[in-house]
Formats: structure tokens, sequence, C-alpha cells
């Protein structure tokens, strides 16, 4: 019986990992948007903001842990739903200046700012894109990979998981 549970449990998990669609009309999964009226998120980017430039005037240390090289995305989770990446095509860039970018193969699809509090193991995300969401990540780091977990904090991204991996090369050089 157990055995026959642990395979329909494989069964199962398998059959739900999908492909991740890069084509036009696809999303970068740190990007993932909550139905907000114009004034929730206004108020949402504005008390990130607030939280960002604080934490640049207060904790001005490096993001040196996450910030070494360019990283890909390797799976992620939402709400039950596995979905892997597919090779190379989903990355992440955080650089020391308290910047980051988000893409697919050589496009950059956000930019913005952001802080990672290593006492906290958290990171913001402020996009320069006034219509798009903020987000904190609760992070996990462990050597050549971490984790991006979803806070309930403004439950943009609550339930989320994400695991990057070194990508190893810049996929904007041609």
């Amino acid at each position: 019986m157990k055995i026959l549970l642990i395979a329909i449990t494989s069964v199962a998990m398998f059959s739900s990992c999908k492909s991740v669609d890069v084509g036009s009309g696809s999303f970068h999964p740190v990007s993932i948007q909550k139905d907000l009226t114009s004034m929730e998120l206004q108020d949402i980017r504005s008390n990130v903001k607030r939280q960002i430039e604080f934490r640049i005037t207060n904790q001005p240390r490096d993001v040196q842990l996450i910030s070494n090289d360019w990283w890909k995305i390797e799976g992620y989770y939402n709400a039950g739903e596995v979905i892997s990446a597919v090779n190379d095509d989903f990355w992440m860039k955080v650089e020391n200046d308290h910047t980051y970018k988000l893409g697919s193969q050589s496009t950059v699809s956000e930019i913005g700012i952001c802080h990672y509090d290593d006492e906290k193991g958290s990171l913001l995300l402020l996009p320069n894109d006034e219509s798009l969401q903020p987000k904190i990540w609760r992070v996990q780091l462990s050597g050549d990979q971490f984790v991006l977990f979803g806070t309930q904090e403004y439950g943009i991204n609550n339930g989320m998981q994400i695991k990057f991996i070194l990508l190893g090369r810049n996929p904007l050089a041609n």
C-alpha cells in the first residue's frame, strides 16, 4: 500500500510539471502580479520604496552573497503547481549598487532597485516600472544556489518558491 501511494504521488507530481512558455505573453516568475487597485499599488510601492531607502542608508552593506554572478531559475513552485524552467531562459542579476535586472534569454524584462538584508534573509525588489508590484522575498542561500520564498506581506507572492543556480555567463552578451 505504501509503495502504491508513493507511486501515485510521484506520477501526480510529474504530471503537474509544466514547461515555462518563454514566447510572447510569458512572464518572469519573480514578476508575479496580484490584482490590486491603483491606490493599493501606489501605497505598497511607496512603503517598499521607503523601506529600501531606509535600509540602503542604515544598512549600506553590499549584496555580494547574491551579486557575484548571473543566476538562472532551475525551477519554481507556486500555489501547489510545480513549474520547471527550461534551459537558461529565466535569469536574475543583483548588483552591489542595489539595482537588479530580470530577464529571459537575451531580453531584460524588469529593472529596479533592491536591498538584501543578510541578517533578516530578506530581499526587497521595487521595479522601476510603476505599473509593476514590488516583492519581498525570504532568501535561503547555499553556496552556488539560493531559493526565494514568497512572504505573506502584501500577499503578492505568498506560497511561491523559486530556486536559482549559477548561470555562469552573461545572457545579454552576444
